[in-house]
């Protein structure tokens, strides 16, 4: 269930199950199974980290640019930031690995986080975003 919650998508249980497959007498078939799973595996990485970092180059614009943003350069790297967790939200739908599925729901956790900051004109801090990335990409370069 997507529910907005302080102008950030939030998820409900979803419930979501790790990829079942058939037990096979042929080892052929167990090993396309394998390699098919890990193609997915790495698809679904690859699509939530895009998501998940999609942003970074609007975030590092602004903080080069020598002075502090603006209310309306923030308010718009936060709809822009938004629409990544709005994507990281559909994709999760489809992410059938349990370990991988939680970690994108800590990213989009994280990523509200920097929405609130940006919205409430606070100071922003990266680090617990960065580290959720840094664990993302851990899990997946496995």
């Amino acid at each position: 269930m997507i529910g907005i919650l302080g102008g950030c998508s939030s998820h409900g249980s979803a419930g979501i199950g790790g990829a079942r497959t058939s037990t096979s007498d042929s080892a052929g078939v167990n090993d396309a199974l394998k390699a098919t799973n890990a193609d997915s595996l790495a698809t679904q990485c690859s699509l939530a980290l895009t998501s998940a970092e999609g942003f970074v180059p609007t975030w590092k614009s602004l903080a080069n640019q020598g002075t502090s943003p603006t209310l309306e350069q923030r308010q718009a790297l936060a709809a822009q930031i938004q629409t990544y967790v709005n994507k990281l939200a559909d994709q999760l739908q489809k992410i059938t690995d349990t370990t991988l599925a939680a970690a994108v729901q800590q990213l989009q956790g994280e990523m509200c986080a920097l929405i609130s900051s940006l919205n409430s004109g606070t100071a922003v801090d990266l680090s617990d975003y960065n580290d959720a990335v840094k664990t993302t990409k851990a899990y997946c370069d496995k």
